[in-house]
């Protein structure tokens, strides 16, 4: 998804990131969930500056699922949805400092 998003026109990126927040949103299975947020998370790493105006949509989901974690049991999808939260937000934070500069103080309180 990441390779691919660096060869989509403005507007074929766009709605990528749209359809994937729908996506994620709409997700009923937590592998389901997973995988959406790696995508997100590797369109983050290759085209991070170019989502960036998506960061208010896609912020409050990620945070979401990284405040879901059950810190008294560990459950190795839960775990791995939070590592994949965390990797896109500091994909977000190498690509994009100055747009997701709001959030960096939720980011580090998760972290």
């Amino acid at each position: 998804m990441g390779t691919f998003a660096v060869i989509l026109t403005n507007k074929q990126l766009h709605q990528m990131c749209l359809l994937l927040i729908d996506k994620i949103k709409k997700s009923k299975s937590k592998p389901d969930s997973f995988t959406l947020i790696q995508c997100f998370g590797q369109m983050a790493r290759t085209v991070g500056n170019k989502i960036s105006a998506f960061l208010n949509d896609i912020f409050p989901l990620l945070y979401n699922f990284s405040q879901s974690l059950n810190k008294d049991q560990s459950i190795d999808i839960d775990n791995e949805i939070v590592e994949a939260c965390l990797s896109t937000f500091e994909n977000l934070i190498k690509k994009c400092p100055k747009e997701i500069g709001p959030f960096v103080e939720k980011i580090l309180q998760l972290s």
